[in-house]
């Protein structure tokens, strides 16, 4: 029996998408929300000059919250849109300019998207690791929160002295309306921002 590598790239995983059942438009939408909601762990193979071509892990970079089938090229399984990198050592931003390619993690995409559980077993931050730990009870609206808020301030937020809560509430519920969100209340956004418990 052949070896059946752990990640596949875009067209492999839409075609499995679709062998399911779902037309090619809501395969890409689908596969996008699952991105989107850090269900699926992916990676990135980049070619930043002058440094060698090395993987890129999704803890290290900034993932949309509000991605779409046109933010790929589905044939060449590469960004069509600008994601930030969080990592110090990464100094670029990964774009078609310099992301050569992405990957999506097969057994995450099998678990969310093809077999229907809804779950992965990764949540994109490393997948083996993640395998072996128990289910956290979702709390969406919180997530939701925190990743607006790393959208936001990709450097890290700020002290309440420079951006008091009545502001960093404001921005978080502008953007999330901006992106056709559902909204979250003050005392969630500041439960995510940890000013609150």
């Amino acid at each position: 029996m052949a070896y059946v590598p752990d990640w596949e790239r875009l067209p492999e995983v839409l075609k499995r998408v679709m062998a399911a059942g779902l037309p090619k438009d809501e395969a890409q939408v689908d596969i996008c929300r699952a991105i989107s909601d850090r269900k699926i762990a992916l990676r990135f193979q980049i070619t930043p000059s002058p440094y060698p071509m090395r993987v890129v892990d999704v803890s290290q970079v900034h993932v949309p919250i509000d991605l779409g089938p046109g933010d790929f090229d589905w044939e060449k399984s590469c960004l069509e849109r600008t994601w930030r990198s969080r990592a110090v050592d990464i100094d670029i931003l990964l774009s078609s300019e310099h992301a050569k390619y992405i990957e999506l993690f097969r057994p995450d995409v099998t678990n969310v998207l093809i077999a229907g559980t809804g779950d992965s077993v990764s949540a994109g931050n490393g997948a083996r690791a993640h395998a072996q730990r128990p289910p956290e009870k979702s709390r969406p609206a919180i997530e939701r929160a925190r990743r607006v808020i790393e959208e936001l301030y990709p450097n890290g937020l700020p002290d309440q002295a420079t951006e008091p809560n009545v502001s960093l509430c404001r921005r978080v519920s502008a953007k999330l309306k901006d992106a056709r969100l559902p909204a979250v209340s003050d005392d969630t956004i500041l439960r995510a921002a940890g000013r609150r418990k």
